[in-house]
């Protein structure tokens, strides 16, 4: 009879004594907290910002090779035939690289539209 007595108290009893150490230590844990620190002044002392020097003239950089300017395609001569209007239609579009263009070892295109570009790589 003890043992069923024991049975049936027991999952009560247990919930009750959970509880009641959850809430002791959390009292405990309010009750501990460290006494609070004193007060500093970080900033009490920040010294003044030194002053600004006057603005020097600003001289805008000269560039030192420039690429020259593309003269944009006038059109090609006249043709009789639809397949030679096309051939010089092309050959007038066509960008080929030129002396000039070359910009630090880089051949410099200008963007335009339609023309066609002759790239040697």
């Amino acid at each position: 009879m003890t043992l069923a007595l024991r049975a049936s108290i027991t999952p009560a009893f247990h919930g009750y004594a959970v509880a009641a150490v959850l809430l002791s230590a959390t009292v405990l844990a309010g009750c501990a907290t460290p006494e609070k620190p004193p007060r500093i002044a970080y900033d009490a002392y920040v010294p003044p910002l030194p002053a600004m020097p006057a603005a020097a003239t600003y001289e805008k950089p000269k560039p030192l090779h420039v690429p020259p300017g593309w003269i944009p395609a006038r059109g090609g001569a006249a043709a009789n035939s639809p397949t030679a209007q096309v051939e010089s239609a092309n050959a007038a579009a066509r960008v080929q690289p030129r002396r000039e263009g070359y910009y630090n070892a880089i051949q410099i295109y200008p963007w335009s539209e339609g023309a066609l570009y002759q790239v040697y790589a």
